[in-house]
């Protein structure tokens, strides 16, 4: 295995040698225990021979590869509740949503309303000493990575210095397609200057040496590989430009969008991730209509990549990582919890749970949920909908525990 690759899964904490004896063991009588499930599944439905295989295989290579179960940054709604409930099922690295690094760096305002975690890895002020590597306590929310928007070498160095001793890695946006991002010249606009990419990796990198912090790069396809796309000599020469000019200014990983600026429905391009991959040299991400598990494993199986990012995918669904089909009603209250516990605005809590309950709720209760402007409102329609009697005991400790 590379050292980069080791690194990545380090910082991830998805290698047994890396988690505490505790953790490991219990991975490892998890997958004793999924092995023993998945012979005795097979063992008896001998009928269905080839579909089970292909699904045995698939969990035995993800097992073995350990292909990192990463939560993307979404606008307004990878915040610290939802990152928290990911983790709890299933998910291995969170990022924040994109934070904009001139606000960031100017404004204490802005630092309080678009970044918040658990307690920090070390004080604020250790910030300046190498201490501040040190893991004092456990953080609930980690590994977390912390996503900047910028063209300016200098503000996402300075972003970058600013989260040391909150989080393990910072992230340099050049994937967001938006118009706003683009016209301003960030985002998925940077995937056009390679060379300006290199130059903001190496000056987090300075910024943040003495610390190891890592740093990555989110890329969408280059335009001018479009071209390739439908022909018979597909190549990604210009992503992959961008990708080695982050690997010489040393960046952990890179995650790859499989579309184009100008892309939204169109399917994704996993043949080119795959072109990517074969040509780098640190691990990459492969992001991009992953809505379950068995697309999860279709992904990995057909790009080779180190790591998955869902977006749409675990917005929907928190529990996919775990293999749920749908959100359980029991992680619906969980996030309730989080939320009456962790704070937030209202409309963020509103369109999350709207998310989840979906494809539960018919259109009349759809409805009725949209029109709800309150948490008490909330609950008292999932207590009405959604939630058996066991569940709704646990919602009103909740609220009992966070009122009290």
């Amino acid at each position: 295995m590379k050292p980069s690759t080791r690194r990545l899964r380090r910082l991830m904490r998805v290698d047994g040698e890396d988690a505490s004896d505790d953790e490991h063991n219990r991975r490892v009588a998890v997958e004793h225990s999924q092995d023993a499930n998945v012979d005795a599944s097979h063992d008896d439905k001998e009928a269905d021979g080839d579909e089970e295989d292909v699904k045995r295989q698939r969990e035995q290579n993800r097992r073995n590869k350990k292909v990192v179960r990463i939560v993307a940054p979404m606008v307004r709604y990878s915040k610290l509740p939802f990152r928290l409930l990911c983790r709890e099922n299933g998910c291995d690295v969170a990022f924040t949503p994109m934070i904009i690094a001139e606000s960031f760096n100017r404004s204490q305002m802005a630092r309080d309303s678009e970044f918040s975690t658990t307690q920090p890895l070390a004080r604020a002020d250790d910030a300046d000493d190498t201490a501040a590597t040190t893991i004092r306590k456990p953080r609930l929310d980690s590994p977390l990575v912390v996503q900047f928007a910028t063209n300016s070498p200098v503000e996402f160095g300075s972003a970058a210095r600013k989260v040391v001793g909150y989080a393990e890695a910072v992230d340099l946006n050049c994937g967001c397609p938006q118009r706003w991002t683009v016209k301003r010249g960030i985002g998925a606009s940077m995937v056009n200057k390679p060379e300006l990419i290199k130059q903001m990796v190496w000056e987090a990198r300075k910024q943040t040496g003495p610390h190891d912090m890592a740093v990555s790069v989110k890329i969408r396809l280059h335009k001018k590989d479009a071209a390739s796309y439908e022909s018979s000599h597909k190549h990604a020469r210009h992503t992959i430009d961008v990708v080695q000019q982050a690997e010489r200014a040393g960046a952990s990983w890179v995650s790859v969008h499989g579309r184009n600026v100008h892309e939204r429905r169109t399917p994704v391009h996993y043949d080119m991730i795959k072109l990517i991959k074969d040509a780098a040299t640190v691990p990459i991400v492969a992001n991009g209509d992953v809505f379950d598990m068995d697309e999860f494993d279709h992904v990995a199986d057909i790009t080779g990549v180190d790591g998955i990012m869902c977006a749409r995918g675990i917005l929907a669904n928190p529990a996919m990582f775990n293999g749920s089909k749908r959100t359980p009603p029991a992680v619906i209250a969980r996030y309730l919890e989080l939320a009456m516990l962790y704070g937030g605005q209202f409309p963020i809590h509103h369109h999350h749970l709207m998310y989840m309950m979906y494809p539960q709720l018919g259109r009349v209760d759809r409805r009725r949920f949209s029109t709800l402007r309150s948490m008490a409102g909330v609950i008292d329609f999932l207590q009405q909908t959604i939630f058996d009697p066991f569940v709704n005991q646990s919602v009103n400790q909740s609220i009992d525990q966070s009122i009290n």
